[in-house]
């Protein structure tokens, strides 16, 4: 787990870190049992705006300690998985750094890092990912720019043994969504006509973006991978009431796009601690103790979700008194897709109609504390009301 302390004035960058580890880990243990290898891929590694000498705060850092304790753990299993991490940065100086930081290092994760324009590295990086070789990469780029653009990620959507997780700079993106110097870019990730896009995606502009993103994505991924999966988690700016950035990922399984969203639920209350604590302190003469800790504060957490919309959603599934509808993995997912929710969000609105009488689970019998449905084990439910 991180130090905290040490992303002070940064603390988005600390629920990104904490998103990327919890989902890593989970990933490279099942990923150990079905394929022959695993590759990780930072294309743009920095190391930025670290406060530590050892940069153990950077995400290439917490990635290799994360990929070195899977490692370890598989292998006591009789699993003893290779993996790889490609560090890519193309400023002169960050990169200096960064190869330095890979000569020295000891591990047992193989590093290659190089001065390099991601940009430029794409098609190669694609190539050289072979067919049973699973490859996870953090596209993580400073402001909004091209390279997060759908037709440029495309040779890598394209693969089905691999994943990204895209770090769009939204808060970025607002301010300059109708700036004339960033039209080309712009247009680029979100489509020539991204107005009219947006407004037929429906809902808060921010969710309509973000849906005409994925939409985009998926588009060029194309078919030759599999179908491709896209999810958004927002992290909220710590000292503000907006959204600073999206945590994109796109997946070929439906079952890593549930994996995805309850990573994202249990982000969301360390993301409300998070804010709770920057208010405190701001709030706090400086120099003083907190007289509390955020151990002895109820902090809420910090989401808005449309649960009656959500419901709809079952419904429409069960159109008529009698309807049933098996609910599995790719059905979830299309839903967690189409909703821009988390799962949570799923089992909450169908735990209200099962209360009210309107549908129940009928594999089951039972209403269920959380999880009102188990995609993975192809419940059914029946619309009673």
């Amino acid at each position: 787990m991180h130090d905290k302390d040490r992303y002070e004035s940064r603390e988005q960058a600390w629920i990104k870190h904490l998103m990327l580890e919890k989902y890593l880990e989970i990933l490279v243990l099942k990923v150990g049992t079905k394929w022959k290898s695993f590759v990780y891929v930072d294309a743009f590694a920095g190391p930025w705006d670290s406060t530590s000498e050892d940069l153990s705060d950077t995400s290439f850092s917490r990635a290799l300690a994360v990929l070195e304790s899977c490692k370890k753990r598989l292998k006591k299993n009789g699993v003893d998985l290779p993996i790889r991490a490609i560090f890519l940065e193309k400023k002169k100086s960050s990169a200096s750094r960064l190869i330095s930081y890979a000569e020295k290092y000891v591990g047992d994760v193989k590093i290659e890092a190089k001065c390099a324009d991601f940009l430029d590295e794409i098609n190669a990086l694609s190539a050289s990912i072979k067919k049973d070789e699973f490859a996870f990469v953090l596209v993580d780029p400073t402001g909004f720019k091209d390279v997060t653009a759908p037709r440029v990620l495309a040779p890598l959507l394209q693969k089905r043994g691999v994943e990204l997780m895209i770090n769009l700079m939204w808060d970025h993106i607002n301010r300059f969504w109708s700036h004339s110097d960033t039209q080309n870019a712009l247009s680029d990730i979100f489509g020539e006509d991204r107005d009219s896009a947006v407004a037929a995606v429906g809902g808060s502009v921010e969710s309509a973006r973000c849906g005409v993103y994925t939409q985009r994505l998926r588009a060029h991924a194309g078919s030759s991978g599999g179908r491709l999966w896209a999810s958004a988690f927002p992290v909220l700016n710590p000292r503000k009431k907006r959204t600073h950035y999206y945590l994109v990922y796109t997946t070929h399984s439906p079952t890593g796009l549930l994996t995805f969203s309850r990573v994202a639920e249990s982000t969301w209350q360390e993301q409300s601690n998070t804010r709770a604590q920057v208010k405190l302190k701001r709030a706090s003469p400086e120099g003083q103790t907190l007289l509390f800790s955020l151990d002895e504060v109820d902090v809420p957490v910090e989401r808005s979700i449309d649960l009656d919309s959500v419901k709809r959603a079952w419904l429409s599934l069960l159109p008529s008194v009698g309807s049933q509808v098996v609910v599995d993995e790719n059905l979830m997912a299309r839903l967690l897709e189409d909703y821009s929710c988390l799962e949570c969000d799923l089992q909450l609105s169908l735990k209200i109609l099962i209360s009210e009488g309107v549908v129940e689970n009928s594999s089951s019998g039972r209403t269920r504390p959380k999880r009102q449905v188990h995609p993975e084990r192809k419940e059914k439910l029946r619309r009673l009301l």
